[in-house]
């Protein structure tokens, strides 16, 4: 009898698993249908573009959702297409060498324009805009009508319009770029679950509509698409993790420092040197003295290897050469782990 129960209860667990695998190899060719559409819908948007001298501008980060739009720019028959990055005080090092090595990846044209934010004299210093080997003239290329009037001090002054000023100035200056060089159009890598969320400079991207195209978002394709689509087409970034610019680490009305923004930086690639793969070092003004605080965040799942007693080590004594260069009063660590726009109100 109990021979029987038990063989009854296995064979109904075999059928149990069985029915799991058929269901999730459903969901599985559902998926695959769902992102063969999108991809579709992609190839779609790009060959259908009405533009007059069938030329356009990448935006390009380097992330996941720029690189997938370059690829299918790229692969557009008689489209001529170019992958821009902004390099800024707010970008680090490493992402502009990531960016470089992705663009060569994809095989499409890489072009780095370097902005200084921090320069209140001139606008552009000589000999930063470059392609490869060819210097841009800043006077022949932008024109200066497009750059908001005092927008780098809005910037660096950091209220809660930063990120639209901060974009409208970048994509202003793209515009003027791309008009300069014989491109039609803007095409940029907002998907459809930054719709849903805050964010500031997507009213700087209303404001340039007839130039700026965001087909991600037009095509309601999510992260989790953009991911997938990365990753059948072979693409390197399609696990990489989402960054955001330096400005994004202190909080609103916290006047930008040039200085502080480099620590930031090099702080947090300290971290990610000694093993911890998502950081973030966020900077708040506290107390009535406005001393400077570090917050350290990290995936929750690595908050307990800061305690480890060789990173905690290594922590302290970076810490130590931080506040010899910077006054910073304190340093701590949250406990809920990192957190995406966790400055955001």
């Amino acid at each position: 009898m109990n021979e029987s129960r038990i063989f009854e209860k296995e064979k109904k667990n075999e059928k149990e698993k069985m029915r799991k695998k058929e269901k999730k190899n459903e969901k599985e060719k559902i998926n695959k249908k769902e992102i063969k559409e999108k991809e579709k819908k992609l190839v779609s948007f790009f060959q259908n573009l009405k533009l007059e001298n069938k030329k356009a501008v990448i935006a390009f980060s380097g992330g996941v959702d720029s690189s997938v739009l370059s690829y299918f720019a790229r692969e557009t028959k008689d489209l001529k297409c170019v992958a821009v990055t902004f390099k800024t005080e707010f970008v680090k090092k490493s992402d502009i060498d990531s960016a470089k090595k992705t663009a060569k990846e994809i095989g499409i044209e890489h072009v780095v324009l370097k902005y200084n934010i921090f320069d209140k004299e001139k606008i552009y210093n000589k000999n930063e805009i470059y392609n490869k080997d060819k210097i841009y003239n800043k006077n022949e290329i932008y024109n200066k009508d497009e750059i908001h009037k005092n927008v780098n001090e809005k910037i660096i002054k950091n209220d809660l319009n930063r990120c639209y000023f901060c974009k409208k100035n970048m994509y202003g200056h793209l515009k003027s770029y791309a008009l300069e060089n014989g491109f039609d159009i803007i095409i940029d890598g907002t998907n459809f679950d930054d719709s849903k969320e805050y964010r500031p400079g997507k009213k700087a991207l209303e404001e340039l509509q007839n130039f700026v195209l965001s087909p991600l978002n037009e095509l309601k394709i999510t992260k989790e698409d953009v991911r997938k689509i990365a990753k059948v087409k072979g693409l390197s970034v399609f696990d990489k993790t989402s960054e955001s610019c330096l400005a994004t680490r202190f909080e609103y009305e916290m006047k930008l420092d040039k200085k502080l923004i480099k620590t930031v930086d090099k702080f947090e690639s300290f971290l990610k040197d000694i093993g911890f793969s998502n950081v973030r070092v966020r900077v708040h003004s506290v107390g009535l003295k406005r001393k400077k605080l570090f917050r350290i965040e990290v995936d929750s799942k690595e908050i307990k290897k800061i305690f480890k007693e060789e990173n905690l080590i290594s922590i302290n004594k970076e810490i130590e050469k931080i506040k010899e260069i910077e006054n910073i009063s304190y340093v701590t660590i949250d406990l809920i782990g990192f957190k995406s726009g966790s400055m955001d109100y």
